[in-house]
This record gives C-alpha cells, sequence and structure tokens, in this order.
C-alpha cells in the first residue's frame, strides 16, 4: 500500500536548479515555462500530477539511483513539449531539456544522458542504463494504477 504523499514540485525543481545555477531569474523562468506547459487544458494525463507521481515512485529506490539530478531534470522536461497528434514530443522535449541545461553548470556528459532518458520515454524499450529504466517504469507505473482506482 503506498502512503499518500504531497510534494512540491516547484521546490524540488528550485533546489535541483540552485545546484547548478544561481541565476535566480532563469530560475524563476524555467519553472514557469514548466508550470505553464504541464498545466495545459488539453492535457489530461501528461500533467503537473504525473511529474509528481513519477518523483513518488522513485522516492521507494532513490538510493538505486546511480544520478538522480539528471533523472529529476529528465522528469521535468520529459513530456514539457506535448501535442497528442504530434510524433515527435518526445524529440522536441528532448531538445528543449538539452537547450535550458546547456546553460547550467552541467556537464555535457550529464546533458547528453538527460537528452537520450528523455528520447527513451518514446519507445519505453528496456535501456542499459538502470537509470533510464527508472525513468521509463516511473513515468509508466500510473498505468499499473489505473485499475485500482
Amino acid at each position: 500500500m503506498h502512503k499518500v504523499m504531497s510534494i512540491n514540485l516547484k521546490s524540488i525543481f528550485s533546489n535541483l536548479i540552485s545546484k547548478y545555477s544561481n541565476n535566480e531569474i532563469l530560475k524563476t523562468n524555467y519553472w514557469k515555462e514548466i508550470e505553464k506547459s504541464y498545466s495545459q487544458k488539453s492535457r489530461k494525463y501528461h500533467n503537473l500530477v504525473h511529474l509528481e507521481n513519477m518523483i513518488l515512485e522513485l522516492e521507494e529506490v532513490k538510493d538505486k539511483i546511480s544520478d538522480y539530478d539528471v533523472l529529476l531534470f529528465s522528469i521535468f522536461y520529459h513530456d514539457i513539449i506535448y501535442k497528442a497528434t504530434s510524433k515527435d514530443n518526445e524529440e522536441k522535449s528532448a531538445e528543449l531539456a538539452k537547450t535550458r541545461s546547456e546553460k547550467l553548470d552541467i556537464s555535457t556528459d550529464r546533458i547528453s544522458k538527460i537528452y537520450y532518458q528523455i528520447l527513451a520515454t518514446k519507445s519505453h524499450s528496456k535501456s542499459e542504463d538502470s537509470d533510464t529504466n527508472f525513468l521509463l517504469d516511473s513515468d509508466l507505473a500510473i498505468l499499473g494504477k489505473l485499475g485500482n482506482l
């Protein structure tokens, strides 16, 4: 039985970004962009609640994740671009994540990992990278719960 927890996405994002930039304007603008994108009325599922659920799912396995910050960036950006009729949402989301993270003090290796983790949410195929598999599992976790609602 899952504990019902409440999390503050804005503070999680703010804490994450603060590790890689002290630019308050950038931090505020990035959050507003995420909040606006995931709050669009057309989104039935790819919304802020989805992000909360993903982070809550990962709480239980946090100690098994090798780069939790990268995973958090991937979560926040994996569905930032979403149009139901589009076939390239993941590519556009990955590109935006790359553009945004390049303005932060994040290594190119880690930016690349964020990019490829987001692309992996397109096919949800098992990855060689366990962190990517945790991302994919958390992204799909709600599907296993729908019958219990």
